[in-house]
């Protein structure tokens, strides 16, 4: 994993205010944001949010500053990442997604747009077991 992953994470988990919504944002689990959290705080060696208490999830000084200073470099190599992406003539093809429509409902749906710009067509199944 790289340390722009974390720092990634990191971001989402201050912007959002929780590790949850982080989770589904990045398409992560739970637990992974945590661990990327968790190795973030030994890289720098102190708490980046508070674990325990009324506090619990919010940044602490140390992860305020941090937000700050990292914030704009982030959003830019994102939009550096996301503009290479969309200039790429690499994706193409069908994708072909079954499952459960509260699974399509809230992951697939948001992204076929940005299939769809790409020129990738989508066939869906959706199953009610």
């Amino acid at each position: 994993m790289t340390y722009f992953a974390h720092l990634r994470t990191f971001i989402h988990v201050y912007r959002s205010g929780s590790h949850n919504k982080a989770s589904k944002v990045l398409g992560l689990s739970q637990p992974t944001i945590s661990k990327q959290i968790s190795a973030l705080e030994q890289q720098f060696g102190k708490q980046l949010f508070y674990k325990n208490g009324a506090s619990r999830g919010l940044p602490t000084i140390t992860g305020q500053t941090l937000a700050g200073q990292l914030e704009p470099y982030i959003d830019k190599i994102e939009e550096i990442f996301n503009s290479s992406r969309l200039q790429s003539n690499v994706l193409k093809g069908v994708v072909y997604v079954g499952g459960l429509i509260e699974f399509l409902e809230c992951c697939l749906l948001p992204v076929i747009p940005l299939l769809l710009s790409h020129g990738i067509q989508s066939v869906i199944k959706v199953s009610d077991e």
